[in-house]
């Protein structure tokens, strides 16, 4: 195809310069790639699959408010709501039969629960502190896997449950349901901070210190025997010295223990960036080139 105009010879210029960047860099040089392909935009790219994290979000529930109370947690996590199923395209309202209460708040609404377990502790709410308006009564955490993983959610989230209940001793669990009408299979617990005779939410929730050492717990004792990859990254001397150990460890064990220990971890290493395995499986990038994704010029 000719480009007659010089807007035209520009843009197959920037289409070449991508081709360049997404695959050269990536493939190893004896890989060679047929030139009469060119990136059609961004868009089309394939999406880089990342490996599985198990994430949590904490949100901190007021007793009054426009956003962020009780009885919208509640609302939200029972689908009382309807406008969400009109708004939310989100939400599959076929499969909302198949959400799970883990936790029930049984005749009780959560609001009512959550004071009764403040009142059970002798935590007294008449004090200027408790009375602020945006005092945080209880606390909302939140697992969510990455989008596409597909293992056991129900045993992954009880687990989580019983974890929680571990990690945050003395907060109790008034409320945990599973929602399985979204995207993705998440877990929303509700639990009341509870420390001796006060109601720190804020210092529970914590910044980024506390919610990493929250997320490492969490995968140690949990996450990790479900096949999730840990959400932290290291780096420098750190990452150096764990590379080594697990090239140590994947050199003392069978092929067979190799593959059923490994194989989860090696597919996401794959699905993550799949080029270093197309070049030691000689597999040819013409072998993956697909219409839709490059276009010939």
């Amino acid at each position: 195809m000719l480009h007659t105009t010089l807007t035209d010879r520009l843009n197959a210029q920037r289409n070449q310069k991508r081709l360049n960047l997404v695959f050269l860099k990536c493939l190893n040089s004896e890989i060679k790639i047929n030139k009469k392909y060119v990136l059609k935009s961004h868009t089309n790219v394939p999406r880089i699959v990342h490996m599985y994290t198990l994430k949590t979000f904490i949100t901190s529930l007021k007793l009054h408010g426009s956003k962020n109370t009780l009885k919208l947690a509640e609302a939200h996590n029972l689908r009382q709501i309807d406008a969400e199923f009109r708004t939310c395209n989100h939400i599959d309202e076929f499969e909302t039969p198949k959400n799970i209460e883990l936790i029930s708040l049984g005749t009780q609404s959560l609001e009512e629960r959550v004071l009764y377990e403040i009142s059970k502790a002798g935590i007294d709410m008449t004090t200027r502190h408790n009375k602020r308006h945006d005092k945080g009564y209880a606390l909302e955490v939140v697992y969510s896997p990455s989008p596409g993983w597909d293992g056991a959610s129900e045993s992954l989230f009880r687990d989580c449950c019983k974890w929680q209940a571990n990690f945050y001793r003395g907060c109790p669990i008034v409320h945990a349901v599973i929602h399985y009408d979204e995207g993705t299979p998440h877990l929303h617990t509700v639990m009341v901070p509870i420390v001796g005779n006060r109601l720190p939410a804020a210092d529970l929730k914590g910044y980024k210190g506390v919610s990493t050492e929250r997320n490492r717990d969490l995968f140690n004792k949990v996450a990790h025997k479900y096949g999730f990859t840990s959400s932290e990254s290291l780096k420098g001397s750190i990452k150096k010295k764990a590379a080594q150990k697990v090239i140590e460890k994947c050199s003392q064990i069978s092929p067979e223990e190799f593959k059923a220990t490994l194989w989860t971890s090696i597919k996401q290493a794959i699905e993550s960036r799949p080029e270093p395995f197309m070049s030691n499986l000689d597999i040819s990038l013409n072998d993956v080139l697909k219409k839709g994704y490059l276009i010939p010029v």
